[in-house]
């Protein structure tokens, strides 16, 4: 008996000793795409300086009429936060993912941008259900 229950006492301590809380947090392609966009300006800025500013081409560049191109950049976060433990892991992701739309003209200078913002505060959620 004596043995049993030193047996279940360790097996307690081990499962308590690696249980723990989880946090994760994944960026989907450029960090802080707002504010980075913020800095273009409509009118000026080219498609050169619209690469440099945001860090990273376009996910993909769409030719539409009159020689004009929109190029459309996706982006998201994520976070993850839950109780781990042996048996059982609960766990809570929030995701929001976001495109940015910049229509350029022929002479390949932004003329309008489009940006959405489901992913601006994405909040930590504690519990999974």
């Amino acid at each position: 008996m004596k043995r049993r229950l030193a047996f279940l006492t360790l097996a307690l301590l081990v499962a308590v000793a690696v249980s723990g809380c989880t946090f994760h947090r994944a960026r989907l392609n450029i960090e802080d795409f707002n504010s980075k966009a913020a800095l273009v300006t409509p009118g000026k800025t080219t498609a050169g300086e619209l690469v440099e500013i945001l860090g990273s081409d376009p996910n993909t560049i769409l030719p539409i009429e009159d020689g004009k191109s929109i190029y459309i950049y996706y982006f998201g976060d994520t976070k993850t936060s839950g109780l781990t433990l042996i048996i059982i892991n609960l766990l809570k992701t929030n995701a929001g993912i976001d495109s940015g739309f910049f229509i350029l003209n022929r002479n390949q200078v932004v003329e309008r941008a489009f940006i959405s913002t489901n992913s601006k505060e994405v909040s930590w959620g504690w519990w999974p259900f």
